[in-house]
């Protein structure tokens, strides 16, 4: 009975075993550099975008979202919404626009 020949190729579930090799992958694959975005670029055309927040807030949510743009974007419009919402209620007192929100009452002091 002829001798069954081993398998010299590598099973595809033990590739990228050394964890060297595995960390060098993981770094490799992140969002930012597997596209080449230049981050300070990146920052400086949403803070562009969304000019009315703070340039150090949308570093902080781009990189909680692991320079992700389509999510980041969702987020900071989210926060933009939320203050354009702080600066046309400036009209009504704090107290006011905070016992509207407990409530669930519509702040109408302010057109879009």
């Amino acid at each position: 009975m002829p001798k069954k020949k081993k398998n010299l190729g590598v099973s595809p579930s033990r590739k990228n075993t050394n964890p060297e090799a595995v960390s060098a992958t993981d770094a490799s694959s992140s969002p930012a550099s597997l596209h080449g975005i230049d981050k300070e670029k990146l920052i400086n055309g949403l803070s562009e975008m969304f000019s009315d927040l703070d340039p150090t807030v949308i570093y902080m949510v781009l990189s909680e979202c692991d320079f992700r743009v389509e999510e980041t974007m969702d987020y900071l419009l989210e926060l933009s919404t939320a203050a354009k919402d702080t600066v046309c209620s400036s009209k009504v007192s704090g107290f006011d626009s905070l016992s509207a929100l407990l409530v669930g009452g519509n702040n109408s002091s302010c057109s879009t």
